[in-house]
């Protein structure tokens, strides 16, 4: 009986702390997470994506693999060139780069006249000056070639 009695006062402690997010109109514990402490107040909201997400079974039990998508974004130019060794220098300094930074994605691509090094899929500004900042210390004699240009670039996204 007195189990019965810790578990039912629990039970009713947690419907009284829980109901007021519940009652929400379409609202749930993880679209907002409110915490109050002496005299600060702590709000942490996400994305619709993310309430979405939290619960979902995955039926199969197979591990879900990411698609890659296009979404703006930002890449660091490393060469652009129209002269007769445009393509060749091109290819150069990707190797180069490639060899010192594999983690970075690198893309030669020619739009007449214009062949065009751009290294990386960076999808926070953030992101991109850190890596603009690596590599101008691993390659100062490219320095003034290095910049960051808003590009559309590839992620990963997962559907369930």
């Amino acid at each position: 009986m007195k189990h019965l009695t810790n578990w039912l006062t629990h039970a009713l402690l947690l419907s009284l702390i829980a109901f007021p997010v519940y009652s929400q109109k379409n609202r749930t514990m993880v679209d907002s997470i409110v915490s109050t402490s002496g005299t600060g107040k702590i709000t942490i909201r996400q994305g619709e994506g993310i309430g979405n997400l939290i619960g979902k079974i995955n039926p199969s039990n197979e591990p879900v693999k990411p698609k890659t998508v296009s979404r703006k974004g930002y890449r660091i130019q490393a060469y652009s060139g129209s002269q007769q060794i445009a393509k060749t220098e091109a290819y150069h300094r990707e190797s180069k780069i490639r060899a010192r930074f594999p983690e970075y994605a690198t893309y030669v691509t020619l739009n007449s006249p214009f062949w065009r090094l751009r290294i990386g899929d960076f999808t926070d500004q953030f992101d991109a000056e850190e890596a603009l900042r690596t590599l101008k210390k691993a390659f100062p004699e490219y320095m003034t070639e290095l910049y960051i240009m808003p590009d559309n670039v590839k992620s990963q996204s997962i559907d369930y």
